[in-house]
């Protein structure tokens, strides 16, 4: 896992996860495979002893979000959570979770490509939870849709420090309405497209959105990302099983018939 998120740039992330295996490896008293990593990965040894402040994630704005801060175990915990999701709604559950937390936001939406068309399935906060919905049509207040629409084409994430003030979505009706501030709009993707999208606002602070709250973020888009394509790869084996075994016990007088 640590060289999945190293080869991809996310050094936070891969950290995490060299870290506990070092330390794992150290508990087992495996000395060969402590010194085969720390050879490998030179700058785990110093970072991982160093450690992380251990302090909740909140909502209550970019004071506690310098990297020194992070408790890395519990990002490597949250990607290792999306991962361990076999159904939509439980990677969208879980996905909704874990970046309205890391992100310090005070709420948040996923959104998906269903039939080229964007559609909400999930939405939450902290104080409320996660709740499962399904918008198929996003003609409805309460999303910026130039924010959406602008990173759907573009791939791009969109950090907006106070989206009613600057930045270009200015005059989006939902900014306008809202008064909107932090904003936080991250593609969910794949290497081939964009099959989603993860909002996260923050209502109380400017600039909530910090550098590294956007690298955490970005990580556990992509593992959103991964997740989501072997949920719906699982769920229609599911349904082709289903049909396959309605087939077989379907009698071959009534299929003649």
């Amino acid at each position: 896992a640590g060289d999945y998120w190293n080869a991809r740039g996310i050094e936070r992330i891969a950290r995490g996860y060299f870290g506990e295996a070092l330390e794992r490896y150290r508990n087992w008293g495996a000395t060969t495979l402590v010194r085969r990593l720390e050879q490998k990965h030179p700058t785990v040894r110093i970072r991982w002893k160093a450690g992380a402040v251990t302090r909740p994630l909140s909502s209550t704005g970019p004071e506690i979000a310098e990297s020194n801060q992070w408790d890395l175990s519990a990002i490597t915990s949250a990607a290792q959570g999306i991962a361990q999701e076999t159904s939509l709604s439980g990677v969208f559950r879980r996905a909704m979770e874990s970046t309205i937390r890391v992100a310090g936001a005070t709420s948040g939406a996923l959104v998906v490509y269903r039939n080229d068309e964007l559609v909400v399935v999930a939405e939450g906060s902290p104080s409320e939870g996660v709740r499962r919905c399904d918008r198929s049509s996003l003609v409805v207040e309460g999303y910026p849709l130039s924010i959406f629409h602008f990173v759907s084409r573009t791939g791009e994430a969109v950090i907006l420090g106070d989206a009613s003030v600057e930045g270009a979505f200015i005059d989006d009706p939902w900014v306008k309405k809202h008064e909107a501030r932090s904003v936080l709009c991250a593609p969910i993707a794949t290497r081939a497209k964009t099959i989603g999208l993860l909002f996260l606002e923050n209502t109380l602070t400017r600039d909530a959105f910090t550098p590294t709250r956007v690298e955490l973020v970005t990580a556990l888009s992509g593992q959103a990302a991964i997740s989501l394509e072997n949920a719906e790869l699982y769920e229609s084996l599911v349904v082709s099983k289903a049909k396959l075994r309605a087939l077989y016990d379907t009698p071959l007088v009534a299929m003649c018939t």
